[in-house]
Order: structure tokens, then sequence, then C-alpha cells
């Protein structure tokens, strides 16, 4: 198993090597490098998730699969009250405080979380992900949201999310909570509940594209990666702290949950797997779009990706000795 993994974990770290290549040749532009990211979450990512639906269920186990869901929200509720007393007992500024939860409770599960998982726990762990996805999703967009717009508000006042519409919250948050990912999943529900298989062309074309969805967000990472070494970001104590909870404090939280459930060793594996996942890389983006401290966002979460490969070297050798 160990050396299955270090397998596992090496091609995966060679492929993340390749996208630093390519980057620093400019083979990889900015552009590209976009590109690749478009790919894997509309395209890959969404193919893959079909077909663990279509393959791992049928109407009768996803049903009794389905309150699991509540296992990875109640970690997230966890997670966020261990990381408030974490930010008070280290008195982080209250203008932080937001980004500092935000990136120790939500994983990155779309672009990292399902082509690693794939890559090191087989594609049959993706139907259980998809599950961890759910949860994750439905968290952030409601907690998430409201702990970078109060940040916002320290930095800016009370009025600082005044300047975006009602209808341009409402027309974002729907447009994140109905992605590619959720919709992919709906229609595959829709094909379990009815009893009916795509036809096997339709089948064979997006598999064929779901196996994309791991080099190209490898490939995509390692372009970041490279990006990052060029940049100089102010790192302070407190992300040096966060990214040591994101990938420690989060997963042993996960276990403690599982430990409450007689669940199967997979299904342990792909949440334990998932909650381990560097931040969310939205995050960055809705500091931005809120005016909070996008510059502090952006470092965290690049922290957690770039230290990301030590992370899952260290959960394939824990899964080894489990």
């Amino acid at each position: 198993m160990l050396l299955k993994s270090i397998e596992v974990v090496a091609t995966l770290t060679l492929i993340i090597l390749l996208g630093c290549f390519l980057k620093h040749r400019n083979i990889i532009t900015d552009k590209s490098s976009k590109l690749l990211a478009s790919l894997a979450v509309f395209v890959a990512i969404p193919s893959m998730i079909f077909i663990s639906i279509i393959d791992g269920y049928d109407k009768k186990s996803f049903i009794e699969i389905a309150p699991t869901i509540l296992i990875p929200m109640a970690n997230m509720i966890f997670l966020y009250f261990i990381a408030l007393l974490i930010s008070k007992l280290l008195r982080i500024p209250k203008k932080r405080i937001g980004i500092f939860i935000s990136v120790i409770t939500f994983s990155n599960v779309v672009l990292m979380g399902f082509p690693v998982a794939s890559a090191v726990l087989g594609n049959e762990s993706l139907k259980y992900g998809s599950i961890y996805f759910l949860g994750n999703t439905l968290v952030f967009w409601t907690l998430g949201i409201w702990l970078i717009k109060k940040d916002a508000k320290y930095i800016n006042g009370e009025n600082s999310v005044s300047e975006i519409s009602n209808a341009q919250k409402i027309k974002e948050f729907l447009k994140n909570i109905f992605n590619p990912t959720i919709i992919s999943f709906l229609i595959a529900i829709i094909f379990i509940f009815v009893n009916i298989k795509p036809p096997s062309f339709i089948y064979n074309s997006i598999k064929h594209i779901s196996n994309l969805g791991t080099p190209l967000a490898m490939l995509y990472l390692g372009s970041i990666i490279y990006e990052t070494s060029k940049m100089k970001f102010k790192y302070t104590y407190d992300i040096i702290i966060l990214v040591a909870a994101r990938f420690i404090l989060a997963p042993l939280s996960m276990i403690i949950m599982l430990s409450f459930f007689n669940l199967k060793p997979l299904f342990n594996e792909s949440f334990l797997l998932f909650s381990g996942m560097a931040a969310m890389n939205q995050l960055s983006v809705l500091a931005g779009l809120y005016s909070a401290d996008k510059e502090y966002a952006a470092a965290s979460v690049v922290s957690t990706l770039v230290l990301y490969p030590i992370s899952l070297f260290l959960y394939s050798f824990f899964l080894t000795f489990l």
C-alpha cells in the first residue's frame, strides 16, 4: 500500500513539476493557465462526477448514502468554532478573521479534490467525494460568504458591500451554487432515479473527457506554484498557523467525526482526503469582489496550494498505517 501511494504521489508530483517547467518556458502562459483551470473545472471534472455517479449508485444506494452529507457539514461547523477560538487566541485582526476561518474550514474540492482523489483512491471514491462537495458548497456559500462580508465591513465600514446590488448578489450566489459540477451531479442523479443509462457513445465520450481531469489540474497547480515563487507576499505568523490548521486540524476533526459512524473504508478515506485539501481558490476572488483583504486571502490560499504536495504524501503515508 505504501509503495503504491508513493508511486501515485510521485506521478502527480512529476506532472506538477512539468507544469512548473512549462510555465518557466512560457509554454503555459497566463492565458493558457486560465484555460487549463477552465477546462478542468467546466469540462473534465463535471465529467468525472457524472461518470462516478452513474457507475457508483442506483436509486436505493443513493438514498441510503445521501444523509451522510451532514458529516462534512457538521465538520465544517465544528472547524468554524475551533478556527474562531484560534483567531481570538492569536489576536488576529478583525478585518482578517473571516478569511482566516474560511481557509481553515473550507476545502478546494473541485479543482484539487476530485482529480487527486481519482488518482490516489480510484474513481469509485468520487461518488463519496460528490457528497462531500455538496456539503462544502452549501456551507461555503452561506457561512463562508457571511465571513468574507464581515471582514469587508471591518475594513470599509458597515456600508462596504452596498455597492454590490441585490440582483448582483443573487446572480453571484446562483452562479456559484449551480456550477457545472453541481449541474453534472444533478443530471446524473436524474438518470439513476429514472433508471436509464446514457447511450454508449455519449457515455464513452464523457468518460474519455473525465480522464483529463487529473493531468489538467496538476499542470495548472504546477504553473501556479511557479508563478507564486516570483511573487512577494508578506507572510505573517498567522498564515503559518492557518496552513498548519488546514492540513492537520481539518483532517483530524474529520477523523473524530467519522469515528462515530460505521462506514466503508473507502468512504472514510475519501472524506479524510477531501477534508485535508488546499483552501478554496474562490476565497481570493470573493475577497476582491466584496472589498475584503484580497492580498491576505491570496497569500493564504496560495500557501496551501504550494504546500499541498507535502500534505498529500503525508496523507498517503498515514493511510498505509491507518
